[in-house]
């Protein structure tokens, strides 16, 4: 009897071991053809996998791709701006983003742009800034003309204004240009609101607004004024315009001439007028520039070769009137 049930053991452990050895198997060549496919997704790809329809994306991986960068907010974090916009048509792209951010060079703050998924500044394109603040930054249609200007707001920002700085950048320009005239014709301005409500620069202000504005502002708008603004800004007496010759050691000169009445025509509100707020306000030969309100109110610009140009003003408020241009020239050449 115990021969045959030995046998009957035998038999049963020698099933059990071809059963083992065949799953066995199974699985080491199922784990060979995962390896297999893990490799391949990793590298090359087989002919099967070519012709194999692609996998659906995941959900997470559809929300990735479908995130947006700003432009705008990861160029002031890439240069670490303070202030960032867009600026459309600028130097004649559609893609420029306007920038303020501290300037290494100077201690103080630096007016720039890039366009956008540019990596490193250029360093041609800085202008400086010689701003205590500067509050905000935009970009909006200021002169009528094709194209925005850039606006920065602020304290202390331009030779001209102290509020607002206006800038252009033409067509294949790389700086930035101050656009003296319209930051002083905009000074006190604040916010867009403020320079929307001064627009068009050219238009006759109100006197209301007349009393408000400073005397940067008052003469600024004269380089858009039409000519009958011109003429009803000139004092009653009439508009004195005097040229002096004030060389180094010698004798100084003057002529003088009133315009008034029937000599103060459109010609010479053009040219002693007009032209003479513009001499002032241009950013590339106006170095210095002052007002005063003193017993004599004037604004001088100190100019390059060596002149100089005031304004004189009569009244106050909205009665406020140029009365008197003088045109210094100490003869000292460039």
């Amino acid at each position: 009897m115990r021969q045959p049930l030995l046998a009957r053991v035998a038999w049963v452990f020698a099933l059990c071991s071809t059963v083992a050895c065949r799953d066995q198997r199974t699985s080491n060549q199922v784990s060979a053809a995962s390896t297999a496919s893990s490799e391949g997704s990793a590298g090359s790809t087989t002919a099967d996998d070519a012709q194999a329809p692609a996998t659906p994306a995941t959900p997470a991986a559809s929300v990735d791709a479908g995130v947006s960068v700003d432009p705008v907010e990861a160029a002031r974090a890439r240069f670490g701006a303070t202030h960032a916009v867009r600026w459309p048509t600028a130097a004649g792209f559609d893609d420029v983003i306007a920038l303020v951010r501290p300037d290494t060079r100077g201690g103080n703050r630096s007016y720039t742009w890039v366009r956008a998924g540019e990596t490193a500044l250029v360093e041609g394109r800085s202008f400086p800034l010689a701003a205590t603040s500067v509050s905000a930054i935009a970009a909006m249609d200021v002169g009528g003309e094709s194209g925005e200007e850039s606006i920065v707001f602020g304290e202390g920002l331009s030779a001209f204004a102290t509020t607002v700085a206006v800038f252009s950048l033409p067509r294949g320009r790389e700086q930035p240009m101050d656009d003296g005239a319209r930051s002083a014709a905009l000074d006190g301005a604040r916010t867009l609101d403020d320079v929307r409500a001064r627009l068009p620069l050219e238009r006759p202000r109100t006197d209301a607004e007349r009393s408000s504005a400073s005397n940067t502002a008052m003469l600024g708008q004269l380089a858009f004024a039409a000519v009958a603004e011109l003429r009803a800004i000139v004092a009653a007496a009439g508009l004195e315009v005097c040229r002096v010759s004030a060389p180094q050691g010698r004798r100084r000169s003057q002529r003088c001439r009133t315009y008034a009445g029937r000599t103060l025509t459109d010609r010479v509100l053009e040219a002693e007028l007009r032209q003479q707020a513009r001499a002032m306000f241009d950013q590339l030969t106006t170095l210095t520039f002052q007002c005063v309100a003193a017993e004599e109110q004037r604004c001088t610009a100190g100019r390059s070769g060596g002149t100089e140009l005031t304004f004189s003003i009569t009244g106050a408020g909205a009665a406020r009137r140029v009365a008197k241009v003088t045109l210094v020239d100490h003869e000292i050449g460039e």
